[in-house]
């Protein structure tokens, strides 16, 4: 994340887009706020449980499409296919905003786009859509979650677009778009601990 802000810092490619240094400022606050998630996958990593007391993910097998998936294996593949989406993406950053690029950057920089489009996001998506569905309770979290991937995919399928057409400006944006989205749980995770120590009530 440093090594993307910084190219970004020093690019100067990006003129006439909407990310400006205070928006360049919160890419680097949504990013680092992934750490949030470190315990959770650290407790997963020696439980095989994702989330703690109440609040877990129950161990049940549902039937997306008629095939017979466990609730958990549903979580953690939609959470590993986001963690590498959002490190390809920083990875995008960095080995394009840069003053100098090679015909070879701009080789792996098309390779890792198609990567990410045509394999991770479809994977992030799916999984993030069933998590949705399965595992969530209430009908609101199950739309407002649900509409996460769709927004990602809607945000990286129109910076390809803008790409292909040549609006680099657009595919900026959209590219960044897609992070801040990929970001807003974790994001989530901090509001929801700033109103319990402030409050010292649940967030729930």
């Amino acid at each position: 994340m440093p090594f993307a802000l910084n190219a970004m810092r020093q690019s100067g490619n990006h003129e006439g887009s909407a990310i400006t240094s205070t928006v360049l400022a919160f890419m680097g606050v949504a990013g680092y706020s992934n750490v949030i998630f470190i315990p959770s996958v650290k407790h997963w990593y020696f439980t095989n449980i994702w989330g703690v007391n109440q609040f877990y993910v129950p161990s049940r097998t549902v039937y997306p499409f008629g095939i017979p998936v466990n609730t958990e294996q549903i979580v953690t593949i939609h959470v590993f296919s986001a963690i590498l989406l959002a490190s390809l993406i920083t990875l995008q950053w960095i080995i394009m905003l840069r003053k100098s690029r090679t015909s070879q950057t701009i080789l792996w920089h098309r390779r890792i786009g198609t990567f990410s489009i045509v394999i991770v996001l479809p994977i992030m998506a799916l999984f993030g859509i069933f998590s949705s569905m399965y595992v969530l309770r209430t009908p609101f979290n199950q739309v407002t979650y649900a509409a996460l991937p769709l927004i990602i995919s809607a945000c990286l399928i129109a910076s390809v677009n803008s790409a292909i057409k040549g609006k680099f400006v657009a595919h900026l944006d959209y590219a960044y778009s897609a992070f801040i989205v990929l970001c807003s749980a974790a994001l989530y995770r901090w509001v929801c601990l700033i109103i319990y120590l402030i409050s010292g009530h649940s967030y729930t």
